[in-house]
């Protein structure tokens, strides 16, 4: 199956997200009876309704939070939350909720022993063949804290991604894989090509182009909701370093061996033939000494945040210190940050974690709500209250007439390069035609044609660059002496001729039928889920009361699988 995972890799990457994800992130899973997640703590008014049925604010954020989720882990990092996602975890949640909510008339249900034989199963928890705990323990106290999710939000959201895979599955079952694709996709595959190319580049054309304020008005009209502003937070910071409480020679022969003992595993290895072997203690000692005292030293260090906050804690009368009298009690400099965004990095907490945002948007303008309780970084323990909040909101034209003139320039300058790369490529295409070389072809025009190495989409790339990769794509669907069409690529656009096209051989294709055919049937399944889905919420089926009020609805388009690529949306 390897070279259907590079032609997924090449070829989309959505792809490869809509095969795998559903396995990478089942297999990050603990077997348990635990269902526990989101707690619907607000009931009281519905977010819409499905086919006349209401959906409840928690039902939907719980979808919200695990489609936000799914881009996580796909990440391997949390991601911030731009307007464009926003709107696109909207579409994703919706889309879940009514998935769901179908599963009962599938008569679907999901085990606990479902759950764990995907763990079982899985390459990554394995230790010589064995599922190993520890493993999962690293990932359910390294991995999911960082994506500010917890192992029982973990464990709801793998049950629901097991519901929806078996629904994927039901409707797979209506797939048919015509002989033709069969042919097709061998041929994407195992033909050999030589593709030979010219690169326009974008620097050549920004010169020439210029933009006035109503160039950069009339961009801004017709993109809005580019321009929004999100919520806003800014916020006081008492710090309580870990650092500064680090003594190693404060840990006793005692603990360093209690430690050893208690976490032999972390200790033990296997060679290259399979023999597995323990470091002594001696050789570990001064490494578990650090552990220790670093565990000490965060310990010291949110005991010290724990008495401040119980210090700005008001009394039985309701009164009780500022944050700054608190903070000269306990003789600490307190900072203050500029306003920034949700998942925004904040220059004066770089060490934090993502529940220091996370933590700053939840605190209100009350005397037992404006602080926070005690967040733990890398390197300091912090402690922060509320200085002020702004709303999200679209700014006048005055206030971001610069980012507008930048942006209706850089808008200019692509559709400069355009149109230029649209001339040369109907002249190019017309002299081809006629007899001409692709490389003479291009010379009025002052390009130099590149030709790559003979190359098959099934064994790869020798480069990942997007050059390659964008003529890869582009190739499979030629045939050999046709002009591609004009391909964007960073920094500038591509001209490319597909100079050879060489046949595969034949008699591979009964070797690796079985394959092509399995993942056809995957892609089309994945594709008729996506449809249905699209159905589900529909126009006429999905009433949303609470619509985004600079929502895109050609978002509503992007989406052709469940967890599709992200990357365009992410910051």
């Amino acid at each position: 199956m390897m070279f259907i995972s590079r032609f997924n890799k090449l070829i989309r990457s959505r792809i490869v997200w809509g095969i795998i994800a559903f396995l990478v992130i089942v297999s990050f899973v603990a077997w348990t009876t635990d269902t526990g997640g989101v707690q619907e703590q607000d009931n009281q008014g519905l977010m819409g309704k499905l086919d006349g049925q209401g959906v409840p604010h928690a039902e939907f954020e719980k979808a919200r939070f695990d489609s936000r989720l799914a881009i996580g882990l796909m990440y391997g990092r949390p991601v911030s939350v731009t307007p464009k996602l926003e709107t696109a975890l909207r579409l994703m949640a919706w889309k879940r909720v009514a998935a769901l909510r179908q599963a009962p008339k599938f008569g679907l249900t999901v085990a606990d022993s479902e759950v764990f034989e995907a763990i079982r199963s899985q390459p990554f928890f394995l230790d010589n063949g064995q599922f190993d705990p520890a493993r999962y323990s690293a990932f359910i106290t390294s991995v999911l804290p960082k994506l500010d999710c917890h192992e029982a939000q973990f464990q709801r959201f793998v049950r629901d991604e097991i519901l929806i895979e078996k629904i994927r599955f039901i409707l797979a079952q209506y797939t048919w894989v015509a002989p033709s694709e069969i042919e097709q996709t061998f041929r994407q595959l195992y033909d050999e090509f030589i593709v030979s190319y010219a690169r326009l580049k974008l620097e050549d054309v920004e010169p020439g182009v210029k933009v006035n304020e109503a160039d950069a008005r009339a961009y801004y009209d017709r993109n809005t909701p580019e321009f929004r502003i999100p919520e806003k937070a800014a916020v006081k910071i008492a710090s309580f370093s870990i650092d500064d409480q680090v003594d190693v020679g404060a840990v006793e022969d005692s603990e360093v061996a209690s430690y050893y003992d208690a976490n032999i595993e972390k200790f033990t290895s296997t060679d290259t033939n399979d023999i597995s072997f323990t470091a002594p203690l001696e050789e570990v000692e001064e490494d578990i000494r650090m552990t220790l005292a670093r565990e000490n030293a965060l310990h010291a260090a949110r005991d010290r945040a724990s008495e401040f906050e119980v210090y700005l804690t008001p009394a039985r009368d309701n009164t009780a210190p500022t944050f700054e009298q608190a903070a000269a009690a306990f003789s600490l400099n307190i900072r203050t940050t500029a306003l920034f965004a949700a998942g925004q990095f904040v220059p004066e907490a770089p060490d934090a974690g993502p529940d220091f945002t996370r933590t700053a948007f939840s605190l209100r303008n009350t005397p037992n709500d404006y602080f926070s309780f005690p967040l733990n970084g890398e390197k300091n323990v912090y402690l922060i209250a509320l200085e002020r909040k702004t709303d999200a909101r679209i700014p006048a034209f005055d206030e971001v007439k610069a980012e507008a003139l930048e942006a209706a320039r850089e808008k200019a300058a692509f559709d400069a390069l355009q149109s230029k790369a649209d001339e040369i490529l109907t002249a190019v295409k017309a002299a081809v035609k006629s007899g001409k070389s692709f490389e003479s072809a291009l010379a009025p025009f002052k390009l130099k044609a590149t030709t790559t190495e003979p190359f098959t989409i099934a064994s790869g790339a020798e480069t990942e660059s997007d050059t390659f990769q964008t003529l890869m794509r582009a190739a499979i669907n030629r045939n050999e002496g046709e002009v591609m069409d004009t391909m964007p690529v960073t920094g500038g656009m591509l001209i490319g001729f597909v100079a050879q096209r060489k046949p595969a051989d034949h008699a591979t294709l009964a070797a690796i039928r079985g394959d092509i055919v399995q993942f056809l049937k995957k892609r089309r399944g994945d594709m008729l889920f996506a449809e249905w889905q699209a159905c589900l919420v529909a126009p006429g089926r999905l009433e949303d009361l609470h619509p985004l009020p600079d929502a895109d609805e050609a978002l509503s388009d992007i989406y052709e699988t469940q967890y599709d690529d992200q990357s365009e949306y992410a910051e």
